[in-house]
This record gives structure tokens, sequence and C-alpha cells, in this order.
């Protein structure tokens, strides 16, 4: 196994970010906010006439406006990122080279940053660390195919008892109910929830056995503690998890014929606390996968005091879980 490496530089940045540039054999995929083209773009353009296959992403606005000048460049794909959310950026700055030499810090490749304080962190062969860069990448390529599309759903409810439909955003999340017996049996919902107001209606929901430990891939994980994670078992580890992240959409596409955008169970969020009788349990409906795209909209958990419907939601999915 390679040994792990690090560097960190706070002073001419841009050098020793176009000399690792230069060094790469295989593969760049850079995340940075604001680029300087006329800087970077020749490094690139010289990349990818030797077959090192280049990859952009920055955000989407004035400043990134040269971007063109790669536009036609064979061996390079730019995808500029707009964020759902107004006045929101996609600020990362990380650069993740052959998959085996990460960029990471404040610096962005800009005009501007050579002036400021800013600083790079230069990590070589912490592959378990690139792996997480890498699934961030490609989350975003893939949000960037979504934002195309810009799919809205509404809520639609009544349940404040107006006489107008609930208006606000709405996402499906697929729940997870708890499971018992040799055959693991338990139940499966699919609900949409509204963004505002926090409105649940069930679309759909079915029993099954076995479905936790085969979507979840229970026992499917490298044993990292009998193997070295080089390189090569980094890539095999990704794409498991990438494939395990299909299997859980494709099932609820097949099984309930619904897109979901986020996965997620029932769980107490107070355990500690109410394991030791200091207090009553509080349960949240709690996120184990989200689709890129909804990520800054869908709370990583959704408390059962949020509304009425989330609490009959937690209500069920328990019941469900304990009949």
């Amino acid at each position: 196994m390679k040994e792990k490496k690090e560097r960190v530089y706070f002073e001419n940045i841009q050098y020793h970010i176009i000399r690792i540039l230069e060094a790469s054999r295989v593969s760049v995929k850079i995340c940075v906010a604001w680029i300087t083209w006329d800087v970077y773009a020749p490094v690139l353009k010289k990349l990818a006439a030797r077959g090192v296959e280049v990859k952009i992403i920055y955000n989407d606005d004035n400043k990134n406006m040269q971007s063109e000048i790669l536009g036609e460049v064979d061996g390079v794909a730019l995808f500029p990122i707009s964020a759902r959310n107004y006045g929101s950026l996609m600020h990362n700055k990380f650069c993740v080279v052959d998959d085996a030499l990460l960029i990471t810090g404040s610096f962005n490749w800009s005009r501007t940053a050579q002036s400021h304080f800013e600083n790079i962190v230069i990590l070589e062969n912490h592959y378990e660390l690139i792996k997480k860069f890498n699934h961030e990448f490609d989350d975003l390529l893939h949000y960037f195919e979504s934002y195309k599309y810009k799919i809205k759903i509404i809520c639609g409810s009544a349940d404040d008892g107006s006489n107008h439909l609930c208006r606000s955003h709405a996402y499906h999340i697929g729940v997870l109910g708890g499971s018992s017996g040799i055959d693991e049996s338990s139940t499966v919902s699919v609900w949409k929830i509204c963004n505002s107001y926090k409105h649940a209606q069930k679309l759909s929901a079915t029993d099954e056995i076995f479905i936790n430990s085969t979507l979840l891939g229970v026992g499917d994980d490298y044993e990292h503690y009998e193997t070295t994670y080089d390189i090569e078992v980094m890539r095999e580890d990704y794409l498991s998890e990438r494939r395990k992240v299909e299997k859980i959409r494709q099932y609820f596409e097949r099984r309930h014929n619904i897109r979901i955008h986020a996965v997620g169970f029932v769980g107490i969020v107070n355990e500690g606390a109410y394991l030791k009788g200091y207090e009553y349990p509080e349960s949240a409906l709690q996120m184990i996968w989200t689709d890129m795209y909804y990520r800054k909209i869908i709370p990583s958990e959704i408390y059962e005091w949020d509304s009425d419907d989330i609490e009959d939601l937690i209500k069920e999915v328990n019941e469900s879980s304990y009949s």
C-alpha cells in the first residue's frame, strides 16, 4: 500500500495547483466555484490532448463566462451548477487527480484569490477520504442532470381546512419499517411530505420480507481491517456503494411505481436519555439517503412535533413494526 502523504500551502497556491495538474496521467475532476479560465484552460487543454479525462464543475454565474473557451475541447466536460435556492452557490473547492490525490482548502481558482489569505491541503493516497469526494462529485453531476428538468411536486393538501389546496413544494420519502421474525418481515411505505407545513400523505405501502438487508446490503461492505485499502479496493468500494443507491431507487420505482427523493426510518432521537429513564421517547423520521437534488431541501430529521401529519406517520410506522 502506498504511503499516505500530506502537504499544505499558504502562498504561491496557483503555482502548486498547476504543477499537480500537469503531472496527472488519467483523470482530473475539478469542483471549484470560480475559475480563472485564461490561466487554467491552456493547462487543461494539454491534459485532454494527451488523453487525460477532464471534468469541471463550477458555479453557474457571470464570473465563469470564460468557461466557453473549453466548451468545444475534446476530452473536457463542463458542468455549470445553479443552486435551487435563491442566493445559494455551488461553493466547493476541491480537485481529485487520478483517484489518488486530493486538493482542497479555502482557495478559489480565481484571480482575486491570489491576493487573499488562503490555503490548500494536498492529500495523497488517502483513499477512503478520496472516495467521499468522488461521491460528492458524482452526486453533483446527478444534480446537474436533474436541474435541467426542474420537476416540481405540489403538496395539494387541504388539511388546513381552507378552500385552497396547499401549493408548497413536496417530496417523496420511502420509509423502511422495522423488521421482525426469522424472515425479517416489515412494511415499506412511500409518503409525500410538504416542505413548508409538513403535510404528509401516504402514497403506497407494501409488506416485504428481507427487504432491509436486501436494500441496505447488510454484510456486503468490505472488511477494511482484513485487506489493504488501496486504490483498486477504493474503486470497487465506491462502485458497490453507488450500486446500493441505485438498487434502492429501482426497488421503489418497480415495487411502488414512485420516484423517491429520500429514504428513512423512524428512530428515537433522545435514545440515551430515554434508556436512562430521564425523558419520554421522542421520535423522528431519520434519513439514511437523500437525492442530491433535494439534499438542501429535505432535512436529515423530520420530528413528530413538526405537524399532526408527521406524528400520525410516525405512529403508523411504529405500529406496523410491532404488529
